[in-house]
């Protein structure tokens, strides 16, 4: 089993970011921390009595752990978090069924449309239309393009004869 740790902030560059360490060695660590402030505070074997009992006590607590983790699976396997895991599963498989049967379905329905488009001649039709409007949008252009041309011919013309009555006024 492994965990997670997160060096704190000033710890050196190469030892930031995250660590893997296994789970038994840092729960003996623990324990023979723990085992050891506990004997020096009340204890009064001598030295290698304690590195002994702590062993002892480092083993036993990790049985008893041990029977923890299964004591506490086997309530999940027959728990009511199981059975809910268990029903958005099936609930999650049949949405994944029913949208993947929809896409089928709208694939099918286009794949119909593009056949039915094809079929009814539709887009040659519509491609005679276009270039009719696209004529059409040219004539009207060189049209005004003329019209414009005249009006400017006009002008200039009148400016001229404005000018040439200026001019033979006394």
């Amino acid at each position: 089993m492994l965990f997670r740790t997160r060096s704190g902030p000033s710890s050196s560059p190469g030892a930031r970011g995250t660590r893997w360490r296994t789970l038994p060695v840092a729960l003996a660590m623990s324990s023979l921390l723990f085992a050891s402030a506990f004997a020096q505070v009340g204890a009064t074997r001598p030295a290698a009595s304690k590195v002994t009992a702590d062993v002892g006590d480092v083993a036993e607590m990790s049985r008893a752990e041990a029977a923890a983790i299964e004591r506490a699976v086997g309530r999940w396997e027959d728990g009511a978090e199981r059975q809910k895991l268990r029903e958005a599963g099936t609930a999650l498989a049949k949405n994944v069924s029913a949208a993947q049967a929809s896409l089928a379905a709208a694939s099918e329905t286009m794949e119909a449309l593009i056949q039915s488009v094809d079929q009814s001649g539709v887009a040659p039709k519509l491609a005679r239309i276009e270039d009719a409007v696209k004529e059409a949008g040219d004539r009207i252009r060189a049209r005004w393009q003329q019209q414009q041309a005249a009006l400017d011919r006009e002008r200039v013309q009148r400016e001229r004869e404005a000018a040439e009555r200026a001019r033979s006024r006394p």
